[in-house]
């Protein structure tokens, strides 16, 4: 039997973690497959990149449950690996009635660091006969398992536009250009995938070494247009974002835990009381909504700054160091919220953080490989989907945290408790990040 002291404290444990709980995928650790398509006349080459979480998911790869891939556990199903990827993706020609032959086979070297995780790489290679040079592309992987991954598809000769696909299985027409010869594709440098060498198929584009993945050049387009009809997949692109973003949303929820309280010395409303003050909960809505906008407010600014600077290539900061620094601006949201030290400088700090997390949200810009034309629209893009995203969590938790907030153990006990959840949530996320370690399970 509990005691009545103790109680109310796991009382607010278990509502702190439904209140808490999320998408179970990390921001930067998305479920995102990497495709570089190229043709030169009838022969089609594609490079694959698949995150190797992804295929233990689909294919339960861990054979001694250790929660680690080794080399050996992914050899001995190599076979499996290639069947299974070649059946989840299949390109037809336009106005043809069966998909053209493409065989999958894991590449040399198989395995490609990345700084969110091993990917294996496999190519898919064979004969397509593309009369009118379209076809229609359908991707299956990880469908029923994930919906909320992707295939990024890129084009050689048009690396500045990416496709973004979904596991249902619903065509992507595609204009495949005739590419030209190997040395005209090759930048410098940038690594190239091995091919199979009876195919003169010059490889696609591959990820520059590690030293540059953090700095992913823009490709040129000469397609204002197309950048400009590409406005809302760069929105979806940002509501994505920001909903998988496990570390985002819970730095944003411990926010707004001590929105909905009060000191009662001054009945002002809180805004980072002082140690040791007595907090009670507020009246009404208006008096909670007006630390939110402020909170959110200066988040929104902070982040939309930095992201701008960082995805126009004005300021480049290290995944390796912006991810550690992003729990620990949780860890200190959290620890303000049990034992105030940030005081009535709270949104200060906020707008600190904000400008950490903006490094993080140019993560994916980086990846996506945006046009120079229509840069700015396809930035704008981005972010306003990443603003409704955040209203999507904003929202419906402050209409939670209302409800909750007159419950006699919401100061003392229940913000605590989320609160330390979360805390201890950042500091795994900090020890995962700052050491290179896989142990957590989000």
């Amino acid at each position: 039997m509990l005691t009545a002291s103790f109680r109310p404290w796991v009382t607010g444990l278990l509502a702190s973690l439904a209140l808490l709980a999320c998408p179970t995928a990390q921001a930067h650790k998305a479920s995102d497959a990497y495709l570089q398509l190229s043709r030169q006349g009838e022969l089609l080459a594609l490079r694959w990149d698949v995150a190797l979480r992804d295929l233990d998911a689909a294919l339960g790869l861990d054979a001694n449950g250790d929660n680690q891939l080794s080399w050996g556990e992914v050899k001995t199903r190599r076979a499996d690996i290639e069947a299974h990827l070649q059946g989840s993706l299949s390109l037809q020609p336009n106005g043809a009635h069966q998909a053209c032959a493409l065989r999958a086979q894991i590449a040399e070297p198989p395995i490609e660091r990345r700084i969110d995780g091993s990917y294996l790489v496999t190519r898919l290679t064979g004969a397509c006969p593309l009369p009118q040079g379209q076809a229609q592309l359908r991707y299956r992987f990880m469908q029923g398992i994930d919906p909320t991954h992707r295939g990024l598809v890129q084009l050689s000769g048009r690396s500045g536009q990416v496709w973004s696909l979904t596991p249902d299985g619903r065509p992507l027409t595609l204009a495949l250009p005739d590419a030209p010869r190997v040395s005209k594709l090759r930048q410098p440098g940038w690594r190239t995938a091995g091919y199979t060498p009876d195919l003169t198929v010059p490889p696609p584009p591959h990820s520059p070494p590690q030293s540059q993945l953090d700095n992913h050049p823009r490709a040129e387009t000469q397609d204002p247009i197309a950048a400009a009809e590409g406005f809302p997949d760069r929105v979806r692109e940002g509501i994505h974002h920001i909903l998988i973003g496990t570390d985002h949303v819970l730095f944003v929820l411990c926010l707004l835990l001590p929105a909905v309280l009060r000191t009662a010395s001054n009945a002002s409303v809180n805004s980072g009381p002082g140690s040791g003050s007595h907090r009670e909960p507020v009246d009404n809505l208006r008096q909670a909504l007006w630390p939110v906008l402020a909170t959110v407010t200066a988040f929104t600014v902070a982040h939309s700054i930095t992201l701008a600077l960082a995805a126009l290539g004005h300021i480049t900061l290290s995944p390796r160091l912006i991810e550690p620094a992003i729990a620990l601006t949780i860890a200190l949201a959290a620890i303000d919220n049990i034992r105030p030290i940030l005081g009535r400088h709270r949104h200060a700090f906020t707008f600190g953080f904000g400008l950490v997390h903006g490094f993080g949200f140019a993560g994916l810009l980086g990846e996506l490989n945006l046009p120079t034309q229509g840069f700015v629209q396809a930035l704008l893009g981005f972010n306003l989907g990443v603003e409704i995203g955040q209203l999507m969590v904003v929202l419906p938790a402050l209409a939670i945290l209302m409800a909750l907030r007159r419950l006699p153990a919401y100061a003392s006990h229940l913000m605590p408790a989320g609160s330390a959840l979360a805390l201890l949530v950042a500091i795994g996320w900090f020890t995962e990040r700052a050491f290179d370690l896989g142990f957590m399970p989000v």
